[in-house]
């Protein structure tokens, strides 16, 4: 399927779902031209909604700290295969950085996940674009969630694994991960 109809395809799904339950999430937001009826909580057909879209996954391989590849379910047998997906707001040292250190943070990050994410028996992916073009690589970017309600890209976060990423300066991202570097190797979580 071509891009273009499996985003039609999910937009009529989530619309129709969400219409028949005669109620309005409450993570939807109306957009400027969202016209919600005289009804309390009742969605117009056809009406662009901003919301996030949520989906359960199957984790194929943990490519480094904050990039899985997964299959993702559309619903009704339609599944996107070997997706490449970012963990939202994060951002984990390099696997192939020149500095021993960092790289070695790196794989830390990716053990982390790897087992945080085998740990789980379900996962789901709270999806922050579904355009491409969003990421410079044309990943999805995305918020994992357990079965058990656990927020992986938090975990990263609040573990040291990761730095909170949002399109800041390099410079910014290097002295937030050496940081981190020194508070895992101060408490024997790395070994350099």
């Amino acid at each position: 399927m071509c891009g273009d109809a499996v985003r039609g395809l999910v937009q009529h799904v989530r619309v129709e779902c969400v219409r028949q339950t005669n109620r309005l999430p409450e993570r939807l937001l109306p957009t400027e031209n969202t016209e919600i009826s005289g009804k309390q909580n009742e969605l117009l057909v056809g009406v662009k909604y901003n919301f996030m879209y949520e989906y359960i996954i199957k984790l194929n391989r943990v490519i480094d700290g904050d990039t899985i590849v997964a299959d993702i379910d559309l619903g009704f047998d339609v599944w996107l295969k070997d997706q490449y997906i970012r963990l939202y707001g994060v951002d984990t040292p390099e696997l192939k950085s020149k500095d021993k250190a960092h790289r070695a943070a790196g794989l830390l990050a990716k053990t982390a996940l790897t087992e945080f994410l085998s740990s789980a028996q379900g996962l789901s992916i709270k999806s922050e674009n579904f355009e491409p073009e969003d990421d410079k690589y044309g990943r999805i970017l995305g918020t994992i969630i357990t079965d058990r309600g656990e927020n992986v890209n938090h975990y990263l976060l609040n573990n040291k694994y990761g730095v909170e990423y949002n399109g800041q300066n390099k410079a910014e991202v290097m002295k937030a991960h050496a940081a981190n570097i020194e508070f895992l190797t101060t408490n024997g979580l790395l070994q350099l």
